[in-house]
């Protein structure tokens, strides 16, 4: 798997995982078990849209949280913890015809771009930060891009951290 900020050639971050087919965005792992086929039918029926979880960020050396400390340490983050790479794929069932079944399938290229934003000079009362958890709550993830991870990361004015991820994660 990789990496990367998004600029290419330009201290991009990466790591990758030399085994994998480039023809396609993504590798298969395995048949997703009962819970992954639940959280993943359950999201395609608009009954579960994600899980979010909210901290406050504060360094001794009184340094912001942007994006040459937050990339870093994402990279890092994502080596340790493959889950973060996680997409679903559909292929047909081996078991019954004209039935498919849902897999576990994981991104080759992470662009941290593509999940990571940074919000600046926003509203931090409790009911702006409010505002922000409902509307991302209510924004679904596309599970048919099969490029992009299932979760994102909001900075909100370099030290409020928003992580919002799919069930799957």
């Amino acid at each position: 798997m990789k990496v990367h900020n998004g600029e290419e050639g330009r201290g991009a971050e990466s790591v990758r995982d030399e085994s994998s087919d480039s023809s396609q965005s993504y590798e298969l792992s395995r048949p997703a078990g009962r819970l992954e086929t639940y959280f993943t039918l359950f999201h395609d029926l608009n009954l579960q849209s994600n899980i979010i979880v909210s901290a406050s960020y504060a360094s001794t050396e009184k340094r912001p949280l942007d994006a040459s400390v937050l990339y870093p340490a994402l990279r890092l983050v994502i080596k340790q913890h493959p889950a973060l790479s996680i997409v679903t794929s559909s292929r047909p069932s081996t078991l019954r015809a004209n039935h498919s079944r849902a897999w576990e399938a994981r991104i080759k290229v992470i662009n941290l771009k593509d999940c990571v934003s940074f919000i600046n000079h926003f509203d931090t009362s409790k009911d702006g930060l409010a505002s922000l958890l409902e509307r991302q709550h209510n924004e679904w993830y596309r599970t048919e891009d099969k490029t992009k991870p299932l979760w994102r990361l909001l900075v909100v004015n370099h030290e409020h951290i928003i992580f919002v991820y799919h069930h799957l994660i």
